[in-house]
């Protein structure tokens, strides 16, 4: 008989604190304002052109201040650099890229040739010896592993280029 009444004590503590739980949730939830996941961005206000006088005025403001327009001309360089002494003068034209020269292999003995690939003017591999002057590239040196070129202001030192 007590384990009875002790049950019913806990069935009715576990009612009370449910029944209390629900009305603080409820509390809370009412004093609290929900707040939206997703901001809201307002759009700018465009303006509306309702006649066409006002629209037309629009076209005329953008039109003089396209710089693509046809009429449009570049001031005399001369004119700007002579009044304007510090203004950099027009740019300087780029230099060729320097080419990607490969040392296929060296022929021969003491003194060695070799095989270059990549020399300008030249397709494939071009047998060179020391002096000799290709596309603009001077070959300094050959030796027994490495070979020297010149030219183009840089100095290459190429190496056998391994194809494993």
């Amino acid at each position: 008989m007590t384990s009875r009444i002790v049950e019913c004590a806990l069935w009715a503590a576990a009612v009370i604190v449910l029944a209390a739980g629900s009305r603080a949730a409820r509390r809370v939830s009412a004093n609290t304002h929900a707040v939206d996941p997703l901001p809201r961005y307002v759009l700018p206000v465009l303006p509306r052109y309702r006649d066409t006088d006002s629209l037309l005025d629009a076209i005329d403001v953008i039109s003089e201040g396209n710089l693509f327009r046809p009429d449009r001309s570049s001031p005399d360089t001369a004119a700007v650099l002579a009044s304007n002494p510090l203004a950099p003068g027009p740019p300087q034209p780029m230099a060729p890229p320097k080419p990607a020269l490969k040392l296929r292999g060296l022929v021969g003995g003491p003194p060695w040739d070799a095989l270059i690939e990549g020399i300008p003017g030249h397709d494939g591999a071009v047998v060179a010896r020391v002096g000799q002057t290709l596309g603009g590239i001077t070959v300094r040196a050959v030796r027994r592993d490495t070979v020297v070129a010149q030219g183009m202001d840089t100095t290459w030192k190429l190496t056998i280029a391994r194809s494993w």
